[in-house]
């Protein structure tokens, strides 16, 4: 199987380093026109000739500009000319405690990493479906599906960026465009050294350190290495290529194993138990959702159970309506808060042997 890009134009932002600057290797050297992007115009003409004195046959011309303004991203556009296949790379990531985070960093994030590539779709799609012909890559990450405690605004704006790649895909529908993402794992780039670094000990070499920082941090990736940018430039090169064609609105997995799921969360829109929550239109019911309790009203229960991941109702009793008979135990939908939702699991627990049990742990809470 070979990846053919020739006669493509592409333009890969943030490319001057790190995952972007391997995206627009790769590409050009499976024959794409490419445009290498940085804010800095000397920056841009450094990356674009050492790539060339690696491989003079490579098509590579400078994009330099802000992306994150509207007028750089006219300058962009107009130093690339059309663009076939569109790469939103750009992007900022940095530990913050969830606290700490002000309203400026929430908009700073949400324009960089969102704003930046609907803006830049907006001005491309039309020439892509004008001419029957796209590919559009958002490269998201791990943590828009496994949001990270210690920079929940990051995996906000790729948890965004997911629903942005899935809209404008239905927007691209049957016009030859694909839009996709890429759900990148924890990669090695020179960043993600600092970042690394800032959460374990400095003076750790640094084979030693990428090892606590996944063991600590990461401990669900089944690769147990950081993912190196050329594994993420070779999904990207294939979803950009023709071989991809049938693949749309889809948010594709390089992750090493790192989101704890094998089937799509939103595979499974008509399970059946949806139904069976109907005749509890005030009761509070135990669900298991993803290896985790938690308490939910009914609604939420109903909707909660059209996914994939919801299988098991912790209480078969309490759906057969055992414990409002025999314990009198019936919650008011919105009566739990957070905490009391903790509660309430956690005296639906496994080893509680029936109903009754759970419910004279819950005295307060009992109606």
């Amino acid at each position: 199987m070979r990846i053919d890009l020739s006669g493509r134009t592409a333009l890969v932002t943030g490319s001057t380093q790190g995952i972007g600057r391997a995206i627009a290797t790769t590409l050009a050297d499976a024959g794409a026109r490419v445009a290498v992007n940085g804010r800095r115009g000397d920056a841009v003409e450094t990356v674009i000739a050492e790539l060339r004195a690696e491989n003079p046959d490579r098509d590579l011309i400078a994009a330099a500009g802000d992306v994150t303004t509207p007028a750089g991203t006219d300058t962009v556009l107009a130093a690339t000319g059309d663009v076939d296949i569109l790469v939103n790379n750009l992007g900022i990531f940095g530990a913050t405690p969830a606290m700490d985070i002000t309203d400026d960093e929430w908009r700073r994030y949400f324009d960089v990493n969102v704003l930046a590539a609907v803006r830049l779709i907006r001005a491309t799609l039309p020439g892509m479906t004008q001419r029957g012909w796209g590919r559009v890559l958002d490269i998201a990450s791990d943590s828009a599906v496994v949001i990270p405690a210690e920079m929940i605004h990051y995996g906000m704006s790729k948890t965004a960026l997911l629903a942005v790649s899935r809209g404008f895909a239905k927007e691209a529908a049957g016009t030859g465009v694909t839009v996709n993402s890429v759900l990148a794992g924890p990669t090695h780039t020179g960043g993600v050294e600092d970042f690394v670094y800032s959460l374990v000990d400095q003076d750790l070499p640094w084979d030693e350190a990428q090892r606590e920082f996944m063991r600590v941090h990461r401990p669900q990736s089944l690769l147990q290495r950081l993912i190196e940018p050329e594994e993420i430039a070779n999904m990207v090169a294939y979803l950009a290529s023709p071989l991809a064609s049938a693949t749309t609105g889809a948010a594709v997995r390089v992750d090493g194993g790192y989101i704890d799921s094998i089937v799509p969360e939103t595979a499974a829109h008509t399970h059946p138990v949806r139904t069976s929550f109907r005749s509890f239109p005030r009761s509070v019911t135990a669900v298991r959702m993803s290896g985790e309790r938690t308490a939910v009203g009914p609604h939420a229960a109903r909707r909660a159970c059209t996914r994939a991941s919801l299988r098991q109702v912790l209480r078969p009793e309490l759906a057969a309506g055992a414990s409002s008979q025999a314990t009198g135990v019936h919650l008011r939908v919105g009566s739990l808060d957070p905490n009391e939702s903790r509660k309430a699991v956690m005296a639906m627990s496994d080893d509680s042997n029936d109903a009754a049990t759970a419910a004279s742990r819950l005295p307060a809470l009992s109606r």
